[in-house]
C-alpha cells in the first residue's frame, strides 16, 4: 500500500488506516497538526514487550511456513489442522535451535502497525524492499515489526514524535476491553471517552456499522467529515 500510494505521490505524509478507523477531529485540524509537526514520524514502539516477551523474538527467528493457512478456510476444523502442524514445526525448530536471523545486521523492533510517516520514510522503506521481503517472508505478524525496524535501523529515531498525552502514533485504541486479540469496538456509550481522547489522539479505532452506527454518525457530525 505504501508503494502504491508513493507511485501517486509524493505526499508530505502517509497515514496507514483501516476501514474501521475514524478521525476524531475535522480535516482542517488534522492537516494543520501535521503541517505544524512537519518532518516528525508518528510511530508507536513497544520496547518493553519486545525485550521481555520471547514470542516476539520467535516471530522472526523461526520459519512460520503455515501462517497463511491458519485462518484461511471456512471450516474451523480445517484451520485447526494447519494450526497443529504449524505448532509442530515451530516446536521442532526450537529443539533444533533454528535462528534464521542470526546474521541479520538490523535489530528487529516492535510496535503498533498503524502509523503516519513522511515521504522520506516511505522512500527509504521502498529502497529496502528486497531486504524487508527476505526478513519478513516467514515472519508471524510482521506488520507489527515493519515500520519500527525501518525507523530504528535507518536513521529515523531522531525524528520520532513523543506524545505526552497518548500513543506516539496518535491512535486511540482500547486494548483494555479487547477480545480474541482484537481491540474494543466503540459504541455510543463511549462518546465521552472518545471526546477526551482528542487530547492525545487524532484517529480512533475501531468502529463497526453493524455493531453501533450511532457513534459513527455522532463523530462524523461533530467533526464535519464525510
Amino acid at each position: 500500500m505504501f508503494k502504491e500510494a508513493s507511485n501517486n505521490g509524493p505526499y508530505d505524509y502517509y497515514h496507514l488506516m483501516s476501514g474501521a478507523d475514524l478521525l476524531l477531529v475535522n480535516n482542517k485540524e488534522f492537516d494543520s497538526f501535521f503541517e505544524k509537526n512537519q518532518g516528525k514520524e508518528f510511530i508507536e514502539f513497544k520496547d518493553e514487550q519486545n525485550e521481555r516477551d520471547p514470542e516476539i523474538k520467535r516471530r522472526t527467528k523461526l520459519y512460520h511456513f503455515l501462517q497463511n493457512y491458519r485462518r484461511r478456510f471456512k471450516y474451523q476444523w480445517l484451520n485447526n489442522i494447519f494450526i497443529f502442524f504449524e505448532r509442530c514445526s515451530l516446536a521442532l525448530q526450537i529443539i533444533l535451535h533454528v535462528n534464521r536471523v542470526k546474521n541479520l545486521d538490523w535489530k528487529v523492533k516492535l510496535g503498533g502497525n498503524w502509523c503516519s510517516v513522511t515521504n522520506d520514510f516511505v522512500s527509504r522503506m521502498l529502497q529496502e524492499e528486497p531486504k524487508l521481503l527476505k526478513l519478513f517472508k516467514w515472519t508471524n505478524c510482521s506488520d507489527e515489526l515493519l515500520v519500527q525496524t525501518i525507523a530504528f535501523n535507518c536513521g529515523f529515531m531522531s525524528r520520532m514524535y513523543h506524545n505526552p498525552n497518548g500513543a506516539d502514533n496518535l491512535r486511540f485504541i482500547d486494548w483494555v476491553r479487547s477480545k480474541n486479540g482484537s481491540p474494543h469496538t466503540f459504541t455510543i456509550a463511549d462518546k465521552e471517552l472518545l471526546e477526551d481522547a482528542t487530547a492525545g489522539a487524532l484517529i480512533a479505532r475501531k468502529f463497526s456499522l453493524d455493531k453501533d452506527s450511532e457513534i459513527i454518525n455522532y463523530i462524523l457530525k461533530k467533526t464535519g467529515n464525510k
